[in-house]
């Protein structure tokens, strides 16, 4: 990996021989049953009267400035009912609106195009192991770590390209009968110095819910200290009701059933870990019985391999 090899500075040490330094990619059974209703007739003709305005969509595109070779089929993306059926259902099955999300999205990827980022273009976003994959839940979902005190960058636009990234390659963790994923947010070290700006934090919301509308299984907030309580309060009116109500809180040190959250935010629920997750491939620093801890180059070498 030549993008490695020139910053010394930023190697990662040995770990114990105790620890796992290899990431859980591939989930253990290649098949799940899914956890998504079937399509219902409403949303099949909304998908269709879609597709018979499939003209009208693209006319309205840009087209893609593209020297790499990696190009974005717009017109195969309208084709494929996966994608077309989340933005359905996020949009209430209304057909303008979900027309109209569409476009908007297919613009995005055009003008942005998230399927040609490089890992290397992303790759010091990744040193600390403040994001990354690793393992699934009972339901296959392949579960994204986030860590914000390990923040190590201060650009705001490469931080957002690593979600983008990471939403990518979560498409391609997907085992048979999973569409979605979960993301765990450890927060027990959160600090007003290493937490991400609300304006960070807000604009990777409207990435996840105007671009990946239902790729949210379940968000997982780890050991909210009293500084998390200020942070949520303050992202939470840009988080739309559906997302609101996937989220959960533990206390690893407390694990208990299911119950209000109270002062954090009164539709959330403490949650058990052993309620969502095979808990001997749920990391120990969350309550599980896997030690593993984050290796920068074995952590690119497992995601290499799946590109």
């Amino acid at each position: 990996m030549k993008f490695l090899s020139s910053n010394k500075k930023e190697a990662t040490p040995t770990e114990p021989e105790n620890f796992e330094s290899n990431p859980i990619l591939k989930s253990p059974k290649e098949e799940y049953p899914s956890l998504d209703s079937e399509i219902t007739q409403n949303e099949h003709d909304i998908m269709l009267k879609i597709r018979e305005d499939k003209q009208d969509i693209l006319s309205v595109l840009p087209k893609e400035i593209a020297d790499d070779g990696k190009t974005f089929d717009p017109e195969a993306w309208l084709m494929e009912d996966s994608n077309l059926i989340r933005f359905v259902r996020a949009r209430n099955c209304d057909y303008q609106n979900t027309k109209k999300a569409v476009i908007k999205t297919l613009k995005w990827r055009i003008e942005y195009r998230p399927h040609a980022i490089k890992l290397s273009e992303v790759e010091i976003e990744l040193r600390t192991g403040k994001s990354y994959f690793n393992g699934f839940d009972l339901h296959g979902r392949p579960i994204l770590y986030f860590r914000p005190h390990l923040e190590n960058t201060k650009d705001p636009e490469n931080q957002i390209r690593l979600v983008v990234f990471q939403m990518e390659l979560a498409e391609k963790l997907f085992p048979k009968g999973a569409s979605k994923l979960v993301i765990i947010i450890d927060v027990s070290k959160l600090s007003l110095s290493n937490s991400v700006s609300p304006k960070t934090a807000t604009k990777f919301l409207e990435i996840l819910q105007s671009h990946y509308p239902e790729r949210l299984g379940k968000g997982v907030i780890v050991n909210p200290p009293s500084i998390f309580v200020l942070f949520y309060r303050m992202v939470s009116p840009f988080i739309d009701p559906v997302t609101k109500n996937k989220i959960s809180f533990v206390d690893t040190k407390k694990q208990k059933p299911s119950s209000d959250a109270g002062s954090i935010n009164s539709s959330a629920t403490w949650l058990n870990m052993s309620e969502l997750f095979d808990l001997d491939i749920l990391e120990s620093s969350v309550s599980g019985r896997f030690n593993y801890k984050y290796n920068h180059r074995a952590y690119l070498d497992s995601v290499l391999s799946i590109l």
